[in-house]
């Protein structure tokens, strides 16, 4: 916008391949798995249904972008007919309540006496840390509680022999921008 104002530049938007994107911590071993709350899919659901994606967009990028609907989009293997998780946040509730986890006296909901407590990690920049606070507090909203941390990208995207956080699994939910190449189901 400051650029805008100038009244000497010409802002173009273009397709980006780079999709800044909230990945999950699925992983069932010891030493890197993620919060168990997470091995259900209605939970991952109500998770970003509880996100106001929209509102993000308008608010802290400006409204020059929108959010994807899936990883593919803007790509050769984007599926047109798919449709994006709406943001619900009565519809989050109820599919948490549903998996079980339950809303306790501190507005936090648990099952089985395990708080729905996540880790969120990103890179420390400002737009990332923003967005944090901003999906720390809708996710608070619906129950869930979110411990945020930010790394410098050198430290974020270390190996797991250097002890990278995301390498070693030290996160249940993170965020980084990516550009897929092709449908790898490893991605």
């Amino acid at each position: 916008p400051d650029l805008q104002k100038l009244g000497t530049v010409d802002l173009v938007k273009v397709q980006s391949g780079y999709k800044e994107s909230l990945f999950f911590n699925l992983s069932t071993q010891e030493k890197t798995k993620g919060h168990p709350a997470l091995q259900d899919v209605n939970v991952r659901r109500a998770i970003i249904m509880a996100i106001d994606r929209e509102k993000i967009c308008a608010e802290l990028l400006y409204g020059l972008t929108k959010p994807a609907i899936t990883f593919w989009d803007g790509t050769a293997y984007a599926d047109p007919a798919a449709k994006p998780i709406p943001f619900d946040k009565e519809g989050a509730k109820k599919l948490l309540d549903d998996a079980g986890w339950k809303v306790g006296p501190d507005g936090t909901r648990a099952k089985d006496g395990v708080p729905l407590k996540l880790r969120y990690v990103t890179t420390s920049r400002d737009v990332r840390k923003n967005t944090q606070v901003v999906v720390q507090q809708m996710l608070k909203e619906v129950g869930v509680e979110i411990e945020l941390i930010d790394h410098s990208a050198d430290v974020f995207f270390n190996s797991y022999g250097d002890q990278g956080p995301i390498a070693t699994g030290q996160y249940d939910m993170c965020q980084w921008s990516n550009a897929p190449a092709f449908p790898d189901p490893d991605t």
